[in-house]
């Protein structure tokens, strides 16, 4: 069922973007391959936001709650605020385009997620780190090479938070190894 909902939401996601590069392509284009390509490119970008955003979140509810380190919960708590606030302006965004807001992630196995103490913590602030590096390659590349002037825009707007939860996670890693040795 939920690769069902999934497909679904990627092919509203592909027709409301392509409609979206079709209305935006100067007259008389008669290459609509290239704004299909385009379309899929930000189609494959808004899903893969939406996907992370509420992946975000729920990581940080469950490093919220297992925490054991003061500093790693107040950042788990910064990513609950900063990427449900970011998850609203995307949503809002892509209902814009008439198209359907993804589902719900699911809860990946990872390694991180069954330590405990000290060593959830290092944990998870590794996963934050990682995560964060792929987030922003992610997000640059559709501002600087998005056709969807929306989204470019959306995804430009959430860099510096996106770049500030990386300082954070690498200070905070580099803490929690110093406490260690």
């Amino acid at each position: 069922m939920r690769r069902i909902s999934t497909f679904l939401v990627t092919a509203a996601l592909a027709s409301a973007m392509s409609a979206g590069a079709a209305a935006q392509a100067p007259r008389g284009e008669s290459d609509h391959g290239t704004a299909m390509k385009s379309a899929s490119a930000d189609t494959t970008f808004a899903q893969k936001a939406a996907m992370g955003g509420k992946k975000e979140v729920t990581e940080g509810k469950f490093a919220a709650a297992k925490a054991a380190n003061a500093d790693v919960k107040a950042f788990a708590n910064r990513l609950v605020k900063d990427h449900s606030a970011a998850n609203l302006e995307l949503m809002k965004l892509m209902k814009g385009k008439r198209v359907a807001a993804s589902p719900e992630p699911k809860a990946e196995p990872q390694a991180w997620r069954s330590q405990s103490g000290a060593a959830f913590d290092r944990a998870f602030i590794e996963h934050a780190v990682e995560d964060h590096e792929q987030d922003i390659a992610l997000f640059e590349a559709e501002a600087k090479d998005g056709s969807d002037p929306a989204l470019k825009e959306w995804a430009a707007k959430q860099l510096p938070t996106l770049r500030e939860h990386l300082k954070a996670a690498q200070d905070l890693k580099s803490k929690l190894q110093s406490t260690t040795r």
